[in-house]
């Protein structure tokens, strides 16, 4: 018998790129797949929906940040289920398994890097660009942050968090500080690359050279964010092991088409509001900055955000 696997990603670069790295990765096990972009959630449900009439046994869905496709989940009939990649989806019977990463952790991970390398960093000299729209994983690994450098003496307060919806926003409130404050600012966290490209750019409007940056993290290993990170305006961006997550998604969805035990992929879980455990895998994150990539694997058993001891959060 042969079984259809059907892939939705987010239409961006990280989401091509494991969507291509999925498929090739399932062809090698001899499945046919249906790979499918959504640039919105709209489009993902149209997906959704799509791919079960299509025929598809199983969907392996990354869903957009901040969308809920629960209900269209329900709709949908994939006989084999849906495993959830990269953002986790909160009270769904239709999920049977999650691939992805500790968002808590990564938060842990810029924190230690900030701490690393700034001598004496006190709360005034920091800056954190959030999402507008809370979402699971930008709120994670925000969270991780804030309690890592708390824990350090840094205390962080709500008014340092600026909540951005584009990088033009970043850099029109980033040059606002400036004028007010002046340069005082040594670290600066941004929840993607492209936030931290306005921010950059407020820094160079107003003729700040690369020697004169400060720090300025940011997420997603874009292309922009790697030229930043070669120029020397960035400092450090981070991603998922996508080669990893590939594997891993292929593998889980292969046992579970043929119902044998998950083994060292099922080790870990979540559990959601519903009650389910849910297993799971998490994979390691790809740190990058002006000395190259350095792969960093975090251990869930001891992340309270995602001990299978406690209930954690899993709405996207």
């Amino acid at each position: 018998m042969s079984y259809k696997i059907g892939i939705i990603m987010p239409n961006t670069e990280n989401g091509i790129e494991l969507g291509a790295l999925i498929e090739d990765e399932l062809a090698g096990l001899g499945y046919e797949t249906d790979l499918q972009y959504a640039d919105n959630e709209e489009q993902q449900e149209i997906w959704i929906q799509g791919l079960s009439d299509a025929g598809n046994d199983m969907l392996i869905l990354w869903a957009l940040e901040g969308s809920d496709p629960r209900e269209t989940l329900e709709r949908a009939s994939y006989e084999k289920g849906v495993i959830a990649l990269v953002t986790p989806i909160k009270d769904s019977a239709s999920v049977v398994y999650y691939a992805g990463v500790d968002y808590y952790g990564v938060g842990y991970l810029q924190a230690e890097y900030i701490l690393q390398n700034i001598e004496d960093l006190v709360s005034e000299e920091m800056v954190f660009f959030a999402p507008q729209a809370r979402g699971f994983s930008p709120d994670q690994v925000l969270e991780g942050l804030k309690e890592t450098l708390e824990t350090n003496g840094v205390i962080v307060s709500e008014d340092q968090i600026l909540r951005v919806e584009n990088r033009y926003m970043a850099q029109e409130y980033m040059q606002n500080l400036l004028n007010a404050n002046g340069a005082i600012y040594k670290a600066i966290w941004c929840y993607t690359d492209e936030i931290a490209a306005g921010a950059i750019e407020a820094w160079t409007n107003l003729g700040f050279a690369p020697s004169d940056m400060p720090l300025i993290i940011g997420y997603e290993a874009t292309e922009e964010g790697l030229a930043n990170i070669a120029a020397g305006l960035q400092s450090m961006t981070v991603k998922p092991d996508y080669e990893d997550l590939a594997n891993a998604a292929a593998e889980a969805a292969d046992k579970l088409m043929s119902d044998e035990p998950l083994g060292d992929l099922g080790e870990d879980y979540i559990i959601d509001g519903i009650g389910q455990e849910i297993p799971a895998y998490f994979g390691p994150w790809v740190i990058i900055d002006k000395e190259g990539e350095q792969i960093v694997e975090i251990d869930p058993e001891t992340d309270p955000e995602t001990d299978p001891e406690t209930d954690p959060e899993t709405d996207p």
